[in-house]
């Protein structure tokens, strides 16, 4: 994933955010476990996202530990350990950028081609250490990701892209929502997969536009050029932000049905993401504002002490 999907942290408390940062560092640190330690250049916030919709709904209360990073190793950091939930979302990351790299390695060229061949010996890796955790996602993934580039390739030669955008936003979706709602049961297992929808057809819609400009000057297929061209007016803006302001009330108002804790702090920061962090990135996207994000971010003004009190 593409790693937009991201909290508004000013209004965070400290023990929620402190939270979050424990929570991407278990993420980062479960990856190295379960796919290797390579996989881990693929963590993203959209995994951390996944993460902690699946400890919300499956009311997984993770222990924190200290633990050494590896990118980082003279102070130890808080992790969050020993959760089912961030396992899984471990090897989906590494599944999915796996499956990433196999569909460059057949359909791209030049230095991109390149970079997906060099990448392959460890992606392999990265399937197979998620087929030993015997988590169960990667034929589906497999297959629904197909259908995605299915879709993306079917509508590349259309002449009007919005039955495009659709198909395409919808086909990630299905994918995303897979990942949600997996081993989820009871009503949740519908809401996990509805929430989970929801953010994959905007995370679809975000990156897309904000690569917008530079595939059109590059060429490269972007189900939006058809329909805006190569840049937005305040009108079309205006529009775009507004769907994408309904897939994410969408989807906060599928989590507000979930038979869940309202007062964990998973749940806290999920609905902080749906109703803050993606709406303020979505406008920033469309602002041509937004910066993405680099792996030392999350460290930024860390608190020392335990906070999650």
């Amino acid at each position: 994933m593409f790693g937009y999907v991201q909290p508004y942290i000013p209004n965070l408390t400290v023990g929620d955010y402190e939270y979050y940062r424990a929570a991407y560092c278990g993420l980062c640190r479960s990856m190295g476990s379960v796919c290797g330690g390579s996989s881990r250049l693929t963590l993203s916030y959209d995994g951390v996202f996944l993460a902690l919709l699946r400890m919300a709904m499956m009311n997984d209360t993770p222990e924190c530990e200290r633990h050494v990073c590896p990118y980082s190793p003279i102070a130890k950091k808080n992790m969050l350990v020993g959760s089912p939930d961030i396992d899984f979302s471990a090897g989906a990351m590494g599944v999915l950028a796996a499956l990433k790299i196999e569909d460059d390695i057949t359909d791209e060229s030049g230095f991109r081609k390149l970079g997906a061949l060099l990448c392959r010996a460890p992606a392999k890796k990265w399937m197979k250490g998620a087929d030993e955790q015997d988590l169960g996602i990667v034929s589906k993934t497999r297959e629904k990701l197909a259908l995605y580039y299915t879709a993306e390739k079917e509508n590349a030669s259309c002449e009007f892209s919005d039955a495009g955008i659709e198909a395409s936003a919808e086909a990630f979706g299905e994918v995303v929502g897979m990942l949600a709602c997996r081993g989820i049961e009871y009503e949740n297992y519908a809401i996990a997969y509805s929430v989970g929808r929801h953010v994959g057809r905007w995370i679809y819609c975000i990156d897309a536009l904000d690569d917008l400009t530079e595939d059109a000057k590059k060429g490269r297929y972007n189900a939006f050029i058809s329909s805006y061209g190569d840049s937005l007016d305040e009108a079309e803006k205006l529009t775009l932000e507004c769907l994408l302001r309904d897939e994410s009330d969408s989807a906060m108002a599928m989590l507000d049905l979930a038979d869940v804790n309202e007062n964990s702090r998973a749940y806290r920061i999920v609905k902080n993401i749906l109703t803050e962090g993606m709406p303020r990135i979505a406008r920033a996207v469309l602002d041509g504002t937004y910066r993405k994000p680099r792996r030392e971010d999350i460290n930024k003004n860390s608190v020392k002490e335990d906070s999650f009190e």
